[in-house]
């Protein structure tokens, strides 16, 4: 009896029936072999977000994002109602630190101490950051103070205005009034000064007068941004030249700013 001799692939032409059914017969050998080995783990990427996964749920997600912005079915973000002063109470805030404290701080010494930036940046508010934020609000103020200042012909007749309101009005007035005038709301402070401005005129019998009367000038004697406004009220003279001072009240009651 011969022994039965298994046909080999590189016996038989290609092309023939017996080369394909050993070329399946072999293709379905290895094929059940693999199915048969268990699949490696595959190692979690330390890089992966906690909400994938997999690298591959990952594009997945990425591919769909795409295809919303460029149909333009994303939704859009929710408008945000906050100030810029809200803002950062909000974040300071929820970083642990106590918002209120820093300005306390900022407003008494005109700036922050050292370990108050280290805290700030340990929370990831640079000092770049903070000392941006400051300079924008410190100029906010300054355009604010000079809106109010306006309202009474400048900083002297205000300074004498609120004397006499310290002398003359009840301390419930006087809170209300500085509620007003603190608030941040500009026509609010405004209709505040403008009132006691009424109260102060009558009560020492002053007539009634247009402020700030003179309309001549050329339009060059104008503000023509706030940054210019700015510069001149940070200008050394701005505080110690009552002078210069009214100029620039005059000049930016002819500008058109706000």
């Amino acid at each position: 009896m011969e022994p039965e001799v298994t046909p080999d692939t590189q016996t038989l032409s290609p092309g023939t029936p017996e080369h394909d059914a050993l070329m399946v017969e072999k293709f379905q050998s290895q094929s059940n072999t693999t199915e048969q080995k268990p699949a490696a783990a595959t190692e979690r990427p330390a890089w992966l977000p906690e909400k994938f996964a997999s690298p591959e749920d990952l594009a997945a997600s990425y591919a769909e994002l795409e295809k919303k912005l460029s149909t333009g079915k994303e939704e859009p973000p929710a408008a945000t109602t906050e100030t810029p002063l809200e803002e950062a109470r909000s974040a300071v805030d929820s970083a642990g630190l106590d918002f209120n404290a820093l300005s306390d701080e900022f407003l008494s010494n005109g700036t922050l101490s050292e370990d108050s930036y280290k805290a700030l940046a340990s929370k990831g508010f640079d000092r770049d950051l903070v000392d941006s934020y400051i300079e924008g609000q410190t100029a906010k103020a300054d355009l604010f103070r000079a809106e109010v200042l306006l309202e009474v012909g400048g900083e002297q007749s205000y300074t004498d205005m609120v004397t006499w309101a310290a002398q003359n009005l009840s301390k419930a007035e006087i809170e209300a009034y500085d509620a007003q005038v603190d608030s941040g709301n500009l026509t609010a402070a405004k209709m505040a000064v403008a009132g006691l401005k009424a109260r102060y005129e009558k009560a020492n019998g002053d007539e009634p007068s247009l402020l700030n009367g003179d309309t001549g000038g050329s339009s060059a004697e104008v503000f023509r941004s706030t940054a210019e406004l700015t510069a001149a009220m940070r200008d050394p003279r701005y505080k110690k030249d009552a002078a210069y001072r009214q100029d620039v009240e005059r000049k930016l009651a002819k500008s058109s700013l706000f």
